[in-house]
């Protein structure tokens, strides 16, 4: 994918200084760069979206007038297309010209419809939160367990392979529905981020927490070959490490920046931090595809009550008998998946021979997401109630999370509450 032309200049522009800045030089200069490019990349990306040029601070009237007037005709041609609309629906040269270009030209209305002061100012509130990335980037890894000078641990190593990559980031409209809250998405062939403006405007603290989120989906992307499948807490463990990691990121710069603490993916995040705070070093090796799950099993199995049964729930997926199948299936009515007569919606798309399917859930990941990120989070809840129903376990679990942030620890114990009557689902956002 290509950014506007004044964006894939100056991201170009930053690329270059990164090579110039030389990476290889040292472990400890791979962190700093990449910060600094994240940083560069996202406020290029603003003021372009904003028509204010970046040096003078001035506005660009002329090109906002044309880019709103713009923005206008796609949006009256999206209402016009009952704000669905796919490329098989455009049969004209035209229609096809507005399809193209609607979800790039529409990223930056709302925005756009901002006094230019109001812009600056949004766009200065984003350049404190990011300078904190240039100030603390490397100390805050030490949180997470990683030392970037150990250039002969295979963790370092990965990290430092993908910290050479800064992603690229462009602006789309998400669309007006449910999809319009999620405040950025990572595009792993590309890697590229892209980025919701809208709720740079509604949300700027929500916005950045994206930014975060997705950076770590960037820096641990899903191992070639293992699939979603090889890790159904993804999404959780990301969550986990990425809120740590900004944690000590705020304790590091001394920021009074008022960051996000709303977690994502709750119940899966709740007991991700759970192995996190068992084994940190651990679950990042897991995450990142250097251990499999039996080998992540085999170092939580010294760790008393707790890592047993976190190993064991973590190799439940490819052990999952036919009570647990039961009591997914029973969370999953609750939470109003039926079967055509109205009873319990059966696993067995996602389950075959006792184990849960790669082919299939890699099928569903595509095709039926929304049920699979359901069926997951069933999975925590089966498990989080687990470590719940022994008093041992239970306070060894609440031991552990002392050890994570305040708004994780938190997330943890509200988690465990409403585990032991999960007759609604929890948002994952």
């Amino acid at each position: 994918m290509r950014g506007s032309g004044v964006l894939g200049k100056a991201a170009l522009a930053v690329g270059a200084l990164v090579v110039v800045a030389g990476l290889a030089r040292g472990a400890d200069e791979a962190a700093g760069p990449f910060a600094h490019t994240v940083h560069e990349r996202v406020m290029i990306l603003l003021f372009d979206a904003a028509c204010i040029a970046p040096g003078s601070r001035h506005e660009d009237r002329a090109r906002r007038q044309e880019t709103v007037a713009r923005q206008r005709e796609l949006d009256a041609w999206f209402s016009d297309h009952g704000r669905r609309v796919s490329l098989a629906d455009c049969t004209t040269p035209e229609d096809q010209e507005n399809y193209h270009a609607l979800r790039r030209t529409l990223a930056g209305a709302r925005l756009l419809q901002l006094p230019v002061r109001e812009r600056l100012a949004a766009l200065d509130r984003m350049e404190t939160y990011l300078r904190g990335f240039d100030n603390g980037f490397t100390d805050a890894l030490a949180a997470l367990g990683v030392n970037l000078a150990d250039t002969g641990d295979p963790l370092t190593a990965h990290l430092l392979a993908r910290l050479r990559i800064p992603p690229a980031f462009e602006a789309r409209f998400f669309g007006r529905d449910e999809s319009s809250r999620i405040g950025s998405m990572y595009f792993p062939p590309a890697n590229l981020i892209l980025l919701n403006l809208d709720v740079l405007c509604e949300a700027p603290e929500d916005f950045l927490d994206s930014i975060k989120h997705e950076l770590w989906h960037h820096l641990l992307p899903i191992p070639p070959g293992r699939g979603f499948a090889g890790n159904l807490w993804w999404e959780g463990f990301n969550e986990a490490i990425s809120e740590t990691w900004a944690d000590a990121l705020r304790e590091c710069t001394g920021s009074r920046a008022e960051w996000s603490r709303k977690v994502e993916y709750p119940v899966d995040t709740a007991l991700a931090g759970l192995f996190l705070a068992a084994d940190r070093v651990g679950a990042l090796r897991y995450v990142a595809g250097i251990d499999g799950a039996e080998a992540f099993a085999a170092r939580l199995r010294g760790g008393g009550v707790l890592g047993e049964r976190l190993a064991t729930i973590l190799q439940t997926p490819a052990s999952l008998d036919p009570s647990t199948q039961i009591r997914i299936e029973q969370l999953l009515h609750n939470w109003r998946w039926k079967a055509d007569d109205g009873g319990r919606i059966r696993v067995t798309r996602l389950v075959a021979d006792g184990r849960v399917s790669p082919a299939a859930v890699e099928d569903a990941f595509v095709q039926r997401r929304r049920f699979l990120m359901d069926f997951i989070q069933a999975l925590s809840v089966v498990g989080l109630q687990d470590i719940e129903a022994d008093r041992a376990t239970r306070a060894a679990a609440l031991a552990a999370a002392e050890t994570l942030p305040r708004h994780l620890r938190k997330n943890v114990r509200t988690v465990f509450e409403y585990c032991r009557q999960p007759y609604y689902q929890m948002s994952n956002r």
